[in-house]
Formats: C-alpha cells, sequence, structure tokens
C-alpha cells in the first residue's frame, strides 16, 4: 500500500531494484507525519504496541499515510479498558501517566 503513494513510488521498468531501494529507502527514512489528527492523537498514544494503525491501513481507508483510522483506535480503547489500561471515556492519546499504567498491568500480571 505506502508504494503507492507517488512520493516513495518507483516504477522498476525505469530501472534495478537495486536503483529502486536505493531511492526509495532514503525518502521512505526522510518522511515525517505532517497530520495534525495523527500528531495530537497516535503520536502522543500509550496503546502504540496494541494498535494495529499502520501508513498502509491509513493510505487504504483515507488515501495518506498519516490519518487515524477510527475503528482501529475504537478497538484498541475496548481492548485497552478490558486490561485495565483505560476507564470508559478516556482517550489514550490524553492519558498523562500511560506508561506507568502499562508497567503496573505488566507487574500484575507478572505476579500472578
Amino acid at each position: 500500500m505506502l508504494l503507492r503513494d507517488p512520493g516513495v513510488a518507483y516504477d522498476l521498468k525505469e530501472g534495478t531494484l537495486r536503483e529502486a531501494l536505493g531511492e526509495v529507502f532514503p525518502r521512505l527514512r526522510e518522511r515525517r507525519s505532517v497530520n495534525p489528527d495523527y500528531l495530537a492523537r497516535c503520536a502522543r498514544c500509550f496503546l502504540k504496541g496494541l494498535c494495529e494503525q499502520c501508513p498502509g491501513k491509513s493510505w487504504a481507508e483515507h488515501g495518506t499515510l498519516d490519518t487515524p483510522v477510527e475503528y482501529l483506535c475504537r478497538g484498541t480503547h475496548a481492548q485497552a479498558r478490558y486490561l485495565g489500561l483505560l476507564a470508559e471515556g478516556e482517550r489514550a492519546w490524553e492519558v498523562e501517566n500511560g506508561k506507568d499504567r502499562a508497567a503496573r498491568i505488566l507487574a500484575e500480571v507478572e505476579a500472578s
């Protein structure tokens, strides 16, 4: 999916795979998110390890690489509530002590 983005696409009819990798990977490494929704939500969210948000899914849903996919947020938040990481109505990107919460849950699991 990501390679459909014109900023990182390469036509293999025009060159070799080695040339493509030499051009595309440096461009991929330089990419930075600019979407304000992504920066306010995904970039601040402590549930990244549970979430399935990725540039490919964002591209498939929205045609951009960095737009949050709402149903992935809902699913991840539901998992986090089940695990005791979030209270009802909380949004993970607004939680200040997310890492502490995750460490507490992990310690409880390891102790049991």
